[in-house]
């Protein structure tokens, strides 16, 4: 009967078009597995580039801590020092470590002891965390602070950056003086 072939011809169309909905369900499926593949290989290029940064980033200050050690075993103490008051404090590593090694340098003709210097790293660290600073303020004022005991003087600059940011450091250091 004539109903009967439409209904056969409905249901053919449907069939085509169910086949080419599938077909193109498939290249969707297919294009997201490249893009995943695409976007996998992009994540682990950032990933790569990420922890070469961080080993390079390791290596300098690794570099900058032989040049304040005497040997090998003050190294490895120092190190682990460093990295422990950090953490104890909430500071960052580089910057516990260049204040570290300022403070070493500039107290290297005076005969002060490495664990004399660790104590005066970490007392400033916590000075510091106790002034409740941000994290950027306190990176910025160890920062300023390992410039100025480079150079011998705490002034302009340097001086203004730990006041406005470590107002509990300088009161520290005002009444050391």
């Amino acid at each position: 009967s004539r109903q009967v072939r439409s209904a056969v011809g409905d249901l053919d169309k449907l069939s085509t078009a169910g086949t080419r909905t599938e077909k193109a369900t498939d290249g969707v499926r297919n294009a997201f597995r490249s893009l995943s593949g695409v976007l996998a290989g992009v994540a682990v290029a950032d990933i790569g580039r990420r922890a070469i940064q961080q080993a390079d980033a390791y290596a300098g200050l690794n570099a900058r801590l032989k040049l304040v050690t005497s040997s090998t075993t003050e190294f490895v103490t120092a190190q682990k020092e460093l990295f422990a008051i950090s953490q104890q404090t909430g500071t960052g590593l580089a910057q516990t470590t260049d204040l570290f090694g300022s403070l070493a340098r500039s107290t290297e003709t005076l005969g002060v002891s490495q664990k004399d210097v660790l104590a005066v790293t970490q007392s400033i660290n916590q000075a510091l965390a106790v002034s409740g600073t941000s994290a950027g303020n306190a990176q910025a004022a160890l920062t300023q602070l390992g410039q100025a005991f480079a150079s011998g003087v705490l002034r302009g600059e340097e001086l203004n950056s730990v006041l406005e940011q470590a107002p509990r450091l300088a009161r520290a250091i005002a009444d050391g003086l």
